[in-house]
């Protein structure tokens, strides 16, 4: 999702409000229920799509929408491990007309609160209906932090998430996990806006400890495949870039290549990582 034009919001808002009285009158004439699983699964999803689209694009939404996502989030929290299907479903209401609309403001068209939001890139439900070139490990990675921190704020759940993203990084690159200083300057830098993902990249590709590995070029071109597109290299792929390092394409002319693949670009949407 890409922003496009800002639209007013106090319409929607409202029509939101009034959607969410619906339920709770009609559930006022009956006896409380005990929810299903699929109504408690119904709940995590939304959940866990409400926590992703606040660390993803809370700081590109109006303080109104956030405030309304965000708590409805909150509000649902409680909710998650009891059995009153009442309270489930008013939850699950709240939540979709409130991801509706954020979803309307970034995609800059109007908000339709009838209609069922999209499950956020990066979350588990997101991921069943496809992960965008995305490895099955790091989807499921991912869906777990948002999964297993749900008692977070969001700006701490993209934190991690982002931790996560420089870690991968340092594995694909450097064969270990990032130390502690190194993976707080990188995902700060991300956070703040004063670092991108390729320069993350780039500064552990150019470190002495990298270089200090003198990886053949084969090697180096299998790191490049894990570290920018997330999978092991293919052998026509691997022989197509080492004949070219063997025929005088640089390994930073190479880089530049990798960077530029959409693949790349959209690895790091995935972790809601935008240049």
């Amino acid at each position: 999702m890409k922003k496009t034009t800002r639209f007013t919001t106090t319409i929607a808002l409202t029509v939101a409000l009034i959607a969410l009285l619906i339920p709770m009158t009609a559930m006022s004439s009956r006896a409380d229920e005990a929810a299903n699983d699929q109504t408690k699964a119904d709940l995590a999803a939304y959940y866990d799509d409400a926590s992703a689209f606040l660390a993803t694009y809370g700081d590109e939404l109006p303080n109104d929408i956030y405030v309304a996502l965000d708590t409805s989030r909150s509000q649902a929290y409680p909710v998650i491990g009891t059995n009153s299907a009442d309270a489930h479903v008013t939850a699950i209401s709240n939540l979709r007309i409130q991801l509706e609309v954020a979803e309307a403001y970034m995609e800059g068209r109007q908000a339709d609160t009838s209609a069922a939001p999209h499950h956020v890139m990066g979350t588990a439900a997101a991921n069943q209906s496809g992960v965008n070139g995305v490895s099955a490990d790091t989807a499921n990675t991912v869906a777990s932090i948002y999964s297993s921190n749900r008692n977070l704020p969001g700006y701490m759940i993209r934190a991690k998430v982002v931790e996560n993203f420089v870690d991968r990084l340092y594995m694909d690159i450097l064969g270990r996990h990032a130390d502690a200083q190194s993976s707080k300057t990188y995902t700060d830098g991300i956070i703040n806006g004063t670092m991108t993902a390729n320069d993350v990249i780039n500064s552990l590709l150019n470190c002495s400890e990298f270089n200090n590995r003198n990886l053949t070029n084969e090697q180096f071109v299998k790191v490049l495949y894990n570290a920018f597109l997330d999978r092991s290299a293919d052998t026509a792929g691997l022989n197509n870039w080492v004949n070219a390092l063997n025929n005088g394409t640089t390994r930073a002319q190479l880089v530049e290549t990798f960077s530029g693949l959409q693949a790349w670009n959209n690895l790091c949407a995935f972790y809601g990582i935008y240049d």
